[in-house]
Formats: C-alpha cells, structure tokens, sequence
C-alpha cells in the first residue's frame, strides 16, 4: 500500500507526517496536531517554536496515556460483567 502525506504545522515550522492508512487518516492526525499546537501554544502564551513542540507533545502524551487507562478499565470491566453474567 502506498504511503499517504500531510503537513503538520507547529508555529512556524511544517512537518511532513506519512502512513500506509490512507489520506484521510494522515489528514485527522495532521489537524489534531495542528489544533492542539495552536491550543497549547495560546494557553501557555508560548511563542518559542521548541517550546510550543515539547508543550504540544505532552499535552497529546497526557491524552493517550488517560486514553490507554480509559481503554483498560472499559476491558476490565467487560470481562468482570462477563463473568459476573449468569
């Protein structure tokens, strides 16, 4: 499958983000990306280009680690109700 591009834009400077999922998909995470940057960047009032980056990555982190914790407690509780089930 061939490789789909989208450019992330963090302040000043454009990335070039690329995955075999298709455009669609590069397109959602480059605006996530885009967003949270711009987001995170106004909220902390930052103007240096490092910092918007290192500040925009862990907000995303933050994010996928509450996401995984979400996704373990949801599965849990499905097996509990599973075996809870008569």
């Amino acid at each position: 499958m061939e490789k789909s591009t989208a450019t992330v834009h963090i302040g000043e400077k454009a990335y070039t983000v690329s995955s075999a999922r298709g455009l669609s998909y590069v397109e959602r995470v480059a605006q996530l990306v885009n967003v949270r940057a711009a987001e995170v960047a106004r909220a902390a009032r930052l103007h240096n280009q490092e910092a918007v980056t290192v500040a925009t990555l862990i907000s995303l982190a933050e994010e996928l680690v509450q996401a995984q914790d979400d996704n373990q407690r949801l599965r849990k509780q499905l097996t509990d109700d599973a075996h809870d089930a008569p």
